[in-house]
């Protein structure tokens, strides 16, 4: 039986009776956007994969807790997320200094052609690296998750105005960090 034409709360009905069809067909259509998500926190792809695959199982596991309030992706997203936090808690990821930045840019300096200056992602990039992992956190949650405050509260353990006021320093020092890098010849 053919599932792929099938609508999400069709397919949960599904698989929370445990139907491996219905199961494999969600994660065919989601297991793309939660990789990605997971990448943008790790930075690895083994473990990014190794993130999306486990926040699936946990998903499946604890589908009878999804009351469909929301969206089954943003759910899921959510699960993924977490999980990738606490994999960087694990291995307390930390990011470059600033001084080690300086190093690698002067080191590279020589190599890279003048007329060809670093891309501004890469510029982002390499501020993004210098800012504190909670910065980075936040930045990543807000930005390119699309997560609100409330949400990334919740995820964080962060009161409402705890949020706003950190990414708020987060942006600030994003744009300085940024600034650094942009006028760095």
């Amino acid at each position: 039986m053919s599932l792929e034409k099938e609508n999400i709360d069709f397919l949960i009905a599904l698989c929370k009776k445990n139907n491996r069809a219905a199961q494999e067909e969600l994660y065919n259509r989601f297991y793309k956007a939660m990789y990605h998500t997971a990448y943008h926190f790790v930075k690895d792809p083994m473990r990014a994969e190794d993130i999306m695959q486990e926040g699936f199982i946990t998903a499946f596991e604890k589908l009878e807790q999804y009351q469909g309030g929301g969206t089954f992706p943003g759910w899921l997203k959510t699960i993924v997320v977490r999980k990738s936090l606490h994999e960087l808690q694990q291995h307390k990821l930390r990011s470059l200094d600033a001084e080690e930045q300086h190093i690698l840019l002067a080191d590279t300096a020589d190599e890279v052609p003048q007329e060809a200056p670093l891309a501004a992602e890469k510029k982002l990039q390499l501020a993004l690296a210098q800012l504190p992992t909670k910065y980075q956190t936040l930045l990543k949650l807000y930005y390119l998750e699309g997560f609100d405050y409330e949400e990334i509260g919740e995820l964080l353990d962060m009161s409402y105005a705890n949020c706003r006021t950190s990414l708020s320093r987060a942006r600030e020092q994003l744009k300085a960090k940024f600034q650094a890098v942009e006028n760095f010849k």
